[in-house]
């Protein structure tokens, strides 16, 4: 599905609110800034996430985003790019899934299917 390419500072949240970064390893692809790509890294920071267990709740906080699918036609150096509907999950640092992330805001002037 087109829609707007995802750049470094793009606002992305995991599920529970914390803030999801894009670290570009191709700086030289933009739109407006850095664009974010499928094997980019993307970490979490500033989770709240805990689960209950029977001593007291046990911290279980998003810590990265493994992209899946981005778009089909649009490729920088042969790997897809990521755009506003972009699939992919959150992990704990145990790599349980928490959910998709949340494409907030993207830049508005380069589109990608």
């Amino acid at each position: 599905m087109p829609g707007p390419l995802v750049q470094v500072g793009a606002n992305i949240r995991c599920p529970h609110g914390g803030t999801v970064m894009i670290l570009p390893t191709n700086p030289r692809v933009r739109a407006t800034a850095p664009v974010g790509m499928l094997n980019h890294q993307s970490p979490v920071a500033g989770c709240p996430f805990q689960i209950p267990t029977p001593g007291g709740p046990k911290p279980q906080p998003c810590v990265r985003v493994q992209w899946t699918l981005g778009t089909l036609r649009v490729k920088a150096n042969g790997i897809p790019v990521i755009n506003r509907s972009a699939i992919g999950m959150c992990f704990s640092i145990e790599g349980i899934p928490q959910g998709p992330p949340i494409i907030a805001t993207t830049q508005m002037r380069a589109k990608g299917m």
